[in-house]
């Protein structure tokens, strides 16, 4: 996880965008770099943090300036092979082997066209010295995290809102309606944030700022357009190797030049990860949280230590076992700094302590079955979501019935479904409860560890 910044038409930019990265230098522990330039009548700054996944030498740095455009970039790329094939038959000569020079020449040949080609998790802005104009883009999922700020014609950005929070002195308003989502979805939805001036930039979507003071934005993919187009394939009978699409998908993100590991619970989701990813480099780490014998009597669900053994075992894996201890309390300043904004999901903790660990054994990348269960509803949850949806379609005097004795069923009852967010699914549950996800895919890792969920 790099870590992005800049400023663009800001009083004092260079200044700010300095302290931006500062803050940031936790994100990339490999190198630094910054860049200045003119921008109609202000100028634009950038500044980069590394951690170098793909191409460690000196041709990986950033921000990447080449031919007229400067890229400071967050994330990876799993197709740059194949656009870095397209892209040299067309004539293009790269000097590394990175999958930043890639995405720089991609915006090169295709601007914004180039978004929907990317498969990967990226969040970057790249500024063209010939327009002065910045654009900012974001992943199609927001796995990677971009705030900005704007006030007036100038923009702020960063990869953690407490590097804005940092530049403005502490002066953003509390957004409550924000605080009020992460208590009801245990986490703030796109693209509200903690504080009321700054947002995220939405997932799959860019904002291009011009010199003459004017922004515009544009979206470059949608999950409802995404899921109608399977739906109409599915109805076809065109139905995906579901087995072939996931084991591509770990292989194509076990692309690094550095340590690769895993996080194993034992689980279906992470065992199955592990064995594919063991298939492709065998000998792979994996990393599991178990804990001490006195304490496990306490947890309400089963230690996963032993079923990550046998996961081990069976695959070849060298298993690393980190011990959750009583002293667990002290990290959580340090991790509520790093999160920026209020989760839900005690799942952080494990993260945390699990990317420490790995970080220190030198792994710089972690892959995760985050995700699954939303995917594949892994929960009861996830059905009562299913259910509560189609009850929508139900016509209104019918459901009106219904209401009345659904209304009167506890919440919490395991034995029926409840709607989102804990609602009856006699309810209506709100769209934006419809799309929360698991809160655990807002958990970032710590100091210099690159999480792929």
């Amino acid at each position: 996880m790099c870590g992005i910044a800049g400023t663009y038409r800001w009083p004092d930019g260079k200044a700010v965008t300095d302290r931006l990265t500062d803050v940031l230098a936790h994100r990339g522990p490999d190198g630094a770099g910054r860049y200045s330039h003119a921008a109609g009548d202000g100028e634009v700054h950038l500044g980069h943090r590394r951690l170098a996944i793909i191409d460690p030498s000196e041709t990986g740095a950033q921000p990447m300036a080449s031919g007229g455009l400067v890229l400071t970039y967050n994330g990876e790329l799993y197709n740059a092979p194949e656009l870095r094939a397209e892209l040299a038959a067309a004539g293009v000569r790269f000097r590394g082997t990175s999958d930043t020079e890639v995405l720089l020449e991609a915006w090169r040949r295709w601007g914004t066209d180039c978004l929907p080609r990317l498969r990967g998790m990226f969040a970057f802005g790249v500024f063209d010295e010939r327009t002065g104009e910045l654009v900012l883009a974001r992943d199609q999922l927001g796995i990677k995290p971009l705030f900005l700020l704007r006030r007036g014609e100038g923009l702020v950005f960063a990869s953690e809102l407490k590097a804005l929070a940092a530049v403005t002195g502490g002066k953003l308003e509390v957004d409550h309606a924000a605080l009020v989502a992460s208590l009801l979805y245990y986490w703030v939805p796109d693209s509200r944030c903690a504080f009321r001036e700054a947002e995220k930039l939405p997932p799959g979507s860019w904002l291009r700022c011009r010199p003459d003071g004017r922004v515009e934005r544009g979206r470059f993919w949608n999950l409802r357009d995404v899921a109608a187009e399977a739906r109409e394939r599915a109805r076809g009978g065109a139905l995906p190797d579901l087995a072939a699409v996931v084991e591509e998908s770990t292989r194509r993100h076990l692309l690094s030049d550095v340590p690769v590991a895993t996080f194993l619970s034992g689980g279906l989701d992470s065992s199955y990860l592990t064995a594919l990813a063991a298939r492709e480099r065998p000998g792979i780490s994996a990393y599991t949280i178990g804990f001490r014998a006195e304490d496990a009597k306490f947890e309400a669900m089963p230690d996963d230590l032993r079923y990550a053994r046998q996961v081990a075992e069976r695959y070849g894996v060298d298993l690393h076992e980190i011990e959750i201890a009583p002293d667990v309390l002290d990290l959580l300043p340090r991790m509520t700094y790093h999160l920026d904004e209020p989760i839900g999901d005690p799942a952080a903790i494990n993260t945390f302590l699990i990317c420490s660990a790995a970080r220190e054994a030198g792994v710089k990348v972690m892959l995760s079955g985050m995700g699954a269960d939303e995917l594949f509803a892994g929960y009861r949850k996830h059905l009562a979501n299913v259910l509560a949806l189609r009850y929508q379609r139900v016509p209104r005097p019918l459901r009106r019935g219904v209401s009345a004795v659904v209304d009167r069923l506890p919440v919490a009852s395991a034995a029926r479904g409840t709607g989102p967010c804990g609602s009856r699914s006699g309810s209506s549950p709100s769209p934006n409860c419809r799309r929360r996800p698991r809160s655990g895919a807002a958990t970032p890792c710590t100091t210099g560890v690159n999480c792929s969920a």
